[in-house]
């Protein structure tokens, strides 16, 4: 019966002596990993900021089942104990965030240093310890282990997806083919290369309002005709509709038709940052097989997944039609090879009446 009471006491006192161990260790802590990424500093810091990319690369429990809102991430997808909560950016430099632990809430900031096409990520997250986080610290081997772990894994992960990602290639030659369509809406623009991706964007809203305003039916997705030069770009959008619709020359957007157009078609997966090297690539193949270039710089492309579908490079597909000149087929006139025999002349018979010769009169004398 004593040896009972004294073992209850003993735990007693190692409960109450922990308790007090646990109480006074110091809550506050500051815990920072970085990691230096061979990528331009503007792309990191986009990957790192969007919300929806965060179930990739977060080694923190339950980061797989977040629940993904505008500048918010709810870690175990139920609850808003533990979360990541955006409140400022720099936009390239830095982004602060409140981070809830089990509801107590910590300091997340993100630093991104541009070293000439090299980015040094650095990510901060420091806060005070309530003492349900410090028994979970003693037990895990202390907040460096803790805190420090997660952070340096998230930071590899996302070094390791933006290389993969960003860097992913791959190109598969489709051959020649026919491109025509019925039916179109198109409108022109001319910009910079560089602001390609805003110019699409624009002709395809203002495409869009025509057909919603004249209750068209689209017939397939936008593609678009992309013809460069020194200075410029020509950009024009390409809408399939089913119905057949007149314009008139002073239409901001016309209605045509594509009829068929000899194309050599190329698929590639990646970045779109890639696509003038798969265009490259394309070319030297077309020049391989013997084809010639209708244009040197024209080409249309169609996206079939793209950054509004799933923000891995990897997936992103896009079509590839580079326009051919067509086959000049030369008709050779037939020739009958036999030689005629010359016509021959007939000349009509003339009836030639006979010749008679006079014969010479004597005049008559008279003898005496």
């Amino acid at each position: 019966m004593k040896i009972t009471k004294y073992f209850f006491l003993l735990i007693l006192i190692l409960t109450v002596t922990s308790i007090i161990f646990i109480a006074t260790q110091p809550g506050t802590f500051k815990i920072k990993g970085e990691e230096q990424i061979d990528i331009n500093s503007d792309k990191v810091y986009n990957y790192v900021n969007q919300a929806e990319t965060w179930k990739d690369w977060l080694a923190m429990p339950n980061a797989k089942n977040a629940l993904v809102g505008k500048q918010l991430l709810i870690l175990d997808g139920k609850t808003s104990n533990n979360k990541f909560r955006w409140k400022n950016e720099d936009k390239n430099k830095s982004i602060t965030q409140d981070y809830f632990l089990n509801g107590v809430a910590f300091n997340s900031n993100w630093k991104f240093i541009s070293l000439k096409n090299k980015t040094i990520i650095s990510w901060e997250i420091s806060g005070e310890l309530d003492f349900f986080l410090k028994f979970k610290v003693l037990i895990e081997g202390g907040k460096q282990r803790m805190f420090k772990n997660q952070i340096i894994s998230s930071i590899k992960n996302i070094k390791r997806n933006l290389l993969n990602d960003f860097f992913y290639f791959e190109i598969a030659f489709d051959g020649k083919q026919k491109l025509s369509y019925p039916s179109v809406l198109y409108k022109d623009v001319i910009t910079s290369y560089a602001n390609l991706d805003t110019a699409k964007e624009q002709l395809q809203k203002d495409i869009n309002s025509i057909v919603k305003q004249f209750d068209l039916t689209k017939d397939g997705d936008y593609f678009f005709y992309i013809q460069n030069s020194s200075k410029s770009t020509k950009i024009r959008a390409y809408l399939p509709i089913k119905e057949e619709v007149l314009t008139n020359d002073n239409s901001a957007i016309k209605a045509s038709k594509i009829e068929e157009i000899d194309v050599f078609k190329t698929v590639y997966k990646g970045n779109k940052g890639f696509e003038t090297r798969a265009i490259k690539e394309t070319k030297k193949q077309i020049d391989t097989l013997k084809l010639l270039l209708e244009l040197e710089n024209g080409y249309f492309e169609k996206t079939i997944i793209g950054k509004e579908k799933t923000l891995k490079r990897k997936d992103w597909t896009t079509e590839i039609y580079i326009p051919l000149k067509k086959k000049r087929i030369y008709v050779v006139p037939s020739y009958n090879s036999t030689i005629p025999e010359p016509e021959q002349t007939v000349i009509p018979a003339v009836e030639i009446a006979p010749i008679v010769t006079p014969k010479p009169t004597v005049p008559e004398v008279s003898i005496q």
